[in-house]
């Protein structure tokens, strides 16, 4: 079973059209084609329903429309839903929703069909402010923050089980494609500094922006490789969101068969803000 991600890349507006719901993707698993989808979604406001039409828009702008199959609150079946509840779909795409950097995946805003939006075009890629800056191979690197979550006792089947927090940090300068995922197994709610032995990490893109240039780097939970990450501020500003501050520098090498190393120097984040899980989570097919 494939889990989608996240990666974003431009600021969308609304315009002139009376929506029926708004509402953002959580994650989101392929069923039994490109084509089938099923995943959680966030219900900002109005109510959805089964057969509805929707569209589904990544942050580039992609659009994938969609017909809804199921619809389930709770572990029970449902004709409709609405905002406030905690809803599970099934989906069936138009086209392939697998390929491009802007494949589907969480954090993409759903809306019915036909609801029109206008991109407007940034410097700031992602239409995000920055929340992380580093010096990488000696450049300047600046990025946006959004999609993070704290997953206080871990979930079932997915990264070692263990309690995580999770911080992506997606690139705001036009041409560059490079993103960071980071992982913190066994968080102190408080701060403290990890090793390797705790975290993973993953940085991959390219410069220039170019695909054929994409290059991954990183290391994987109990990696040798020198790299370091400090939480010195951790904030429960609820039961559902945690805001943290921190620093992280180390070398982290290709991966991949590639023999590159990239020195990530004073990098910093600020007043980043996480979603808190405080149950255990699952991963599985609705109906299983």
């Amino acid at each position: 079973m494939k889990i989608i991600h996240l990666l974003s890349a431009c600021l969308l507006t609304a315009s002139g059209y009376a929506q029926s719901f708004t509402g953002e993707t959580g994650y989101i698993f392929i069923g039994n084609s490109n084509k089938e989808f099923f995943g959680s979604i966030e219900i900002k406001s109005g109510t959805i329903k089964k057969n509805d039409k929707i569209d589904i828009y990544a942050e580039t702008g992609r659009k994938f429309q969609a017909t809804i199959k199921k619809i389930t609150v709770e572990n029970v079946e449902v004709v409709s839903a609405k905002a406030g509840e905690e809803v599970t779909i099934d989906f069936e795409t138009t086209e392939d929703a697998t390929t491009g950097k802007d494949y589907l995946r969480k954090g993409y805003k759903v809306y019915p069909k036909d609801f029109k939006l206008t991109v407007v075009k940034t410097n700031n890629i992602t239409g995000y402010p920055d929340k992380f800056n580093a010096k990488i191979a000696g450049k300047p690197y600046r990025a946006a923050s959004f999609n993070n979550g704290y997953y206080a006792k871990g979930i079932k089947g997915f990264a070692y089980d263990l309690p995580f927090v999770q911080f992506s940090f997606v690139n705001n300068d036009t041409t560059d494609t490079r993103s960071f995922l980071v992982h913190i197994y066994n968080p102190k709610e408080g701060a403290a500094s990890y090793g390797t032995e705790s975290t993973e990490l993953n940085f991959s893109g390219a410069v220039d922006g170019i695909k054929d240039h994409e290059k991954i780097y990183g290391y994987l939970k109990g990696s040798k490789e020198k790299f370091t990450i400090t939480i010195t501020k951790w904030q429960r500003v609820s039961s559902e969101k945690i805001i943290v501050s921190g620093t992280m520098e180390g070398t982290i090498r290709q991966v991949l068969g590639g023999k590159e190393a990239l020195t990530i120097e004073k990098g910093s984040f600020e007043n980043i803000e996480a979603a808190v899980y405080l149950k255990q989570e699952t991963f599985k097919r609705v109906g299983n």
